[in-house]
């Protein structure tokens, strides 16, 4: 994908929702939806450099179909369903009835959906953490920071370490919040994480297995472990959208502009993660180190926030600041390389 068609993508997508705000609320309903949509551009901005971690390793079919596929997921699953679900969790009202309760009392429903916060922030704070766990005791390709990576990998040669680590992280989260539903909400972190993990290990393992026996691998193989990458990065999106869907209510409480505007900005995100993969950004060395850490802040940031407020803000510089370190040693690095080859 070039610059251009970039541009033009989210552009387009912009434009087709500034048309459809208008005619939905006016000038005003433009005004307020473009607002949510750089709000989500500016929260999920360092989502694309950890979906193009996963999205790299994918067939070009299958990162298109990221954005077609995904962008219905992404808009009406993780941005209206999902936070539906929980809220009919929390009110102990019907699914239908909170579909109501969306559309004609917003305010009760942005109510019970605050309410559901540490839920969500227990799910995904897990979910995140353990990504960041299993990967800082695993092998890596490069060391960025040396002094902290190395040690940990060495202690990942003891058996079920990441393992025990997240089980010890939700012991303390009960021990300390005492509420039966966060700890549910934990444990279905974790669960979700290993079903998805096993299922993308499954895969690969059989489609490693078919080339070592001679056999060629068919589309069907490949599209059958593209698929396992495909959920595992929904469910990452849903735990790091949620912040954002709550946010809006700050903006607008009408759920029409809310899902329309945060959906251009989904979109838009998409579209940045395709073009940092079909561009090359990958060969950068330390992205994948610092993409991880930005993660284990993530997930760090969303379990203490069951504890202490943190700024919103503090956490988009940490995580942005991360990457941008990364992405500048990198640099450094392959500067140092073509000063030695030559």
């Amino acid at each position: 994908m070039s610059k251009l068609r970039c541009a033009v993508e989210i552009f387009v997508i912009f434009a087709v929702s500034w048309v459809v705000e208008f005619l939905y609320m006016g000038l005003f309903g433009v005004l307020k939806g473009t607002t949510l949509s750089i709000m989500e551009v500016s929260l999920s901005f360092d989502n694309a450099a950890l979906n193009a971690l996963i999205l790299y390793t994918m067939s070009p079919k299958w990162r298109r179909r990221f954005i077609i596929w995904g962008i219905p997921i992404a808009v009406f699953g993780m941005r209206f369903v999902f936070p539906a679900f929980i809220v009919s969790i929390i009110s102990g009202i019907d699914p239908v009835s909170t579909t109501r309760m969306a559309f004609n009392q917003p305010e009760l429903y942005a109510h019970y959906l605050q309410q559901g916060k540490h839920m969500i922030e227990a799910f995904g704070g897990v979910f995140l953490t353990i990504i960041f766990v299993k990967w800082l005791y695993g092998h890596k390709e490069n060391y960025w920071l040396t002094y902290i990576e190395k040690p940990f990998t060495k202690l990942g040669n003891l058996s079920n370490l990441a393992g025990l680590t997240i089980l010890g992280i939700i012991f303390l989260i009960g021990v300390f919040q005492r509420e039966l539903t966060i700890v549910m909400a934990c444990i279905a972190g974790f669960i979700v994480y290993e079903a998805i993990d096993s299922l993308k290990g499954m895969l690969e393992s059989n489609k490693i297995a078919r080339n070592v026996q001679g056999v060629q691998s068919t589309n069907r193989n490949s599209s059958a472990s593209d698929l396992g990458k495909f959920i595992y990065l929904e469910v990452l999106d849903s735990s790091l959208s949620f912040d954002g869907v709550i946010a809006a209510f700050a903006i607008s409480q009408d759920i029409v502009l809310i899902v329309v505007g945060l959906g251009v900005g989904a979109f838009a995100i998409r579209t940045l993660t395709i073009f940092f993969v079909e561009q090359s950004t990958m060969e950068l060395s330390f992205l994948e180190n610092g993409a991880h850490w930005a993660i284990g802040f993530l997930g760090a940031y969303m379990l203490a926030s069951m504890f202490v407020v943190i700024p919103d803000y503090l956490v988009s510089i940490v995580t942005m600041g991360v990457i941008v370190l990364a992405i500048i040693s990198s640099l450094r690095k392959a500067k140092l390389k073509k000063e030695v080859e030559v």
